[in-house]
């Protein structure tokens, strides 16, 4: 049904928003096929872009008079192309979702690792060089070594010497000693890891966590829907601009108007009752004159106009045209014809003759 609520132009606006639509949703189910067949197999994806197309291919072919059955084949195509695009982002969301959980536990797992080495490190006041404070204990344990070999060589007999009770002193400061050294080497070592770790677990947190969401299918197939909705407008874009088309205004050039009546190569066709007018006129200008009580006889004044104007005229249309252009009761109507009151021709000037010369002779 041809739509005349709208001018050409507006229609022809509205048929071009058509069609953006509907190329922009192409184009959005062409990406999701496109990434579907990544997601599979390629052959499934360009199969997949193929029925996308179709979409609009069938719905401009019903528009140029295609059979009207071809609607259902339209129809499958966009159920299969929502198919398409349904499981892509289903399978996306399930595969981004897993990706989400890995990265908020590895956040998690980072920031406990965090708060444990700021604990370390808040506990541990003093801190030297590991490597130095490597070397302090071997010789602490240098040193408690021979002090146990002194305990063993001066305690051996019963009798309790100054020398043992020397050896038994010397051992238990060596030991403190081992003690001390040890200490500040495991301290200064988990000092040094757990600074270590808290730059680690700063840096992977600087990453940031990831909250996983819930896909809302109910939103992504209405999504689709209007996508292929969208899609589907080609057809009303192709007849809202053939209509636009053809109701646009044709620029017809007027032809110049001409005096000569035309002709069909031969014999003279009749002229334009307009044009008749005009060259009557003009022949009453030019070839007749005002005189009170003259009477034109009309058959004369026709003759007269088809030698001015070069032309052949019918007496009825050189009548009508007098009657349009002269007064009602200037044409005086007889049984044999018609006269003009008032009007005759003017006489036409002749050319003066040279007077003969004189003879010489007589």
């Amino acid at each position: 049904m041809k739509n005349t609520l709208f001018p050409w132009y507006v229609k022809l606006v509205i048929g071009i928003s058509f069609a953006l639509f509907a190329c922009a949703s192409v184009a959005i189910d062409l990406v999701n096929s496109y990434l579907y067949g990544l997601m599979t197999a390629p052959a499934m994806g360009y199969l997949a872009m193929l029925i996308a197309l179709g979409i609009v291919f069938l719905a401009f072919a019903r528009e140029m008079g295609a059979p009207r059955y071809l609607a259902i084949l339209q129809v499958a195509c966009m159920v299969a192309t929502m198919y398409c695009a349904w499981q892509y982002y289903v399978v996306s969301a399930k595969k981004n979702d897993m990706v989400a959980s890995n990265v908020h536990e590895v956040y998690k797992t980072a920031d406990e690792q965090k708060k444990l080495a700021l604990e370390t490190l808040k506990r541990i006041k003093e801190h030297g060089d590991v490597e130095d404070l490597g070397k302090l204990a071997v010789i602490a344990d240098a040193n408690l070594a021979d002090a146990v070999t002194n305990v063993t060589k001066f305690c051996k007999s019963k009798r309790i010497s100054d020398d043992c009770l020397t050896a038994k002193s010397a051992k238990t400061l060596a030991e403190d000693a081992v003690t001390t050294a040890h200490t500040k080497l495991s301290d200064s070592k988990d000092w040094h890891a757990a600074k270590a770790t808290l730059a680690e677990m700063s840096a992977t947190q600087k990453q940031g966590d990831v909250v996983t969401h819930e896909v809302d299918a109910y939103a992504i197939v209405g999504a689709l829907i209007f996508v292929q909705l969208f899609a589907s407008l080609m057809g009303f874009a192709t007849r809202w601009i053939m209509e636009a088309l053809a109701d646009r205004p044709k620029k017809i050039k007027a032809k110049p108007k001409s005096s000569v009546p035309p002709t069909d190569g031969g014999t003279q066709m009749p002229a334009n009752d307009n044009v008749v007018q005009i060259a009557v006129a003009r022949w009453l200008e030019q070839r007749t004159v005002k005189t009170g009580g003259a009477m034109l006889q009309g058959g004369e004044a026709r003759k007269s106009y088809e030698r001015f104007t070069n032309t052949k005229i019918s007496a009825a249309q050189f009548k009508a045209a007098l009657l349009t252009l002269l007064d009602a009761d200037t044409l005086q109507v007889k049984n044999s014809g018609y006269t003009i009151k008032g009007l005759s021709l003017k006489a036409l000037a002749t050319p003066k003759q040279k007077p003969a010369k004189k003879s010489a002779v007589g």
